[in-house]
């Protein structure tokens, strides 16, 4: 279990930097834009729904993450979500 709070600290701290950076560089179309993918999350989890929950919870990442334009730290959260997504399925 020692390796999932590894694993944890990782990923928080890599989406925390990748925000940080993103906020300098979001646009009103962006936050257009995670507003609709926030109420597409709360349909599908509302629908039970557990495969439109993974898709939109990606895509909403996936959306801050572009705006930050750190395209290593994309990369690696995106290493990380591909490790940690299917999980959430349980």
């Amino acid at each position: 279990m020692k390796w999932a709070l590894t694993f944890v600290f990782i990923r928080k701290s890599i989406e925390c930097e990748l925000v940080r950076r993103a906020t300098g560089q979001i646009t009103a179309g962006v936050i257009k834009r995670l507003e609709k993918l926030d109420a597409d999350l709360d349909a599908s989890i509302s629908a039970g729904d557990i495969h439109g929950y993974l898709v939109h919870n990606y895509r909403f990442h996936e959306a801050i993450y572009v705006c930050a334009d750190a395209p290593i730290l994309r990369e690696n959260a995106n290493r990380l979500w591909l490790r940690f997504g299917p999980s959430l399925r349980v």
